[in-house]
């Protein structure tokens, strides 16, 4: 994965030049390996890259959003099931790399995750 980001923080515009950039940059633009292909209906087994929970207004957690790859090494993106159970485990110990299982649900057009 590659994460890029800037941020400029000012109310009043400096009198910069604001195309600088890093000659390390400029000799190599793309720094790590290949993309990773991407597969949109997901099933069987996977691991964790990362995760995000999504929490309701009322503060308590909704679903997981789940960023992995599968065991053929194609890139899903997934979401748990709602499970009181799995937000106490997720929120308060690291789960990245662990297995889940996969699959596809074509009623609501998305892969689910469930966590091994």
């Amino acid at each position: 994965m590659r994460k890029h980001a800037v941020g400029i923080y000012s109310a009043i515009p400096q009198k910069t030049n604001l195309h600088y950039y890093d000659k390390e940059d400029e000799k190599d633009f793309i720094v790590g390996g290949e993309p990773v292909k991407y597969i949109d209906e997901a099933s069987g087994r996977g691991f964790i890259e990362t995760y995000t929970v999504i929490y309701s207004r009322t503060g308590s957690p909704s679903y997981a959003v789940i960023y992995g790859k599968t065991e053929s090494g194609f890139r899903f993106i997934a979401q748990t099931l709602p499970h009181a159970d799995i937000f106490k485990e997720i929120v308060t110990q690291n789960y990245v790399s662990k297995p889940v299982r996969l699959r596809y649900d074509a009623k609501r057009n998305v892969n689910i995750a469930e966590i091994l």
